[in-house]
């Protein structure tokens, strides 16, 4: 959710944005720039793409402000979200980065989950990074976005079943990852 800082509210502010106030527009981009700078380099990870996919982004929000109903309160964000998250997929679409072999077969864990407290989110951070597009994607769906398989699924063109096994795969990684990380500090 973003904070607006001066006091407006979010209604207020889509409001001004629909009557193509530049302020208010200046305002939004401030105020949110950073956090969806972050949501997008959880998916893209050149920088120079994901300036890119921000950019486009606000054009898209400022060219399409007039099709959005504020909901309520993270309305705005949510939308935003959607349309970032969307911006993501369809580049790595293009660049044909989203590859996904669909296995049936059940990942087991070959160790006990790892305690993640332990590890800075920087470094966490760096390490979903490093998962490959098509498992990185599914997992940032599925478990931050919270999108079930079942919609990931037709947001990618693929599988229920594909979707899960990559999240199952991206998670066995990263579990794999982090244990690693924990070895070499400790």
């Amino acid at each position: 959710m973003i904070v607006f800082t001066d006091g407006i509210s979010e209604q207020h502010l889509v409001t001004r944005l629909q009557d193509a106030d530049a302020e208010a527009r200046a305002l939004l981009y401030e105020q949110s720039a950073g956090v969806f700078s972050s949501l997008c380099r959880r998916y893209i990870t050149n920088e120079d793409d994901a300036r890119d996919i921000l950019h486009d982004l606000y054009v898209k929000i400022f060219c399409n402000i007039d099709r959005f109903t504020y909901k309520g309160e993270g309305s705005l964000y949510a939308w935003m979200s959607r349309a970032l998250i969307n911006l993501a997929i369809n580049t790595l679409r293009g660049q044909h980065k989203l590859e996904f072999v669909d296995l049936d077969d059940k990942l087991q864990f070959k160790e006990d989950p790892p305690d993640v407290t332990v590890v800075p989110s920087d470094v966490l951070h760096a390490l979903i990074g490093e998962l490959p597009d098509g498992y990185r994607t599914v997992l940032n769906l599925y478990a931050l976005e919270g999108f079930s398989h079942k919609e990931i699924a037709l947001k990618l063109g693929i599988r229920e079943s594909t979707s899960a096994s990559q999240y199952l795969r991206a998670k066995s990684l990263l579990q794999k990852n982090i244990c690693e990380y924990i070895k070499r500090k400790s």
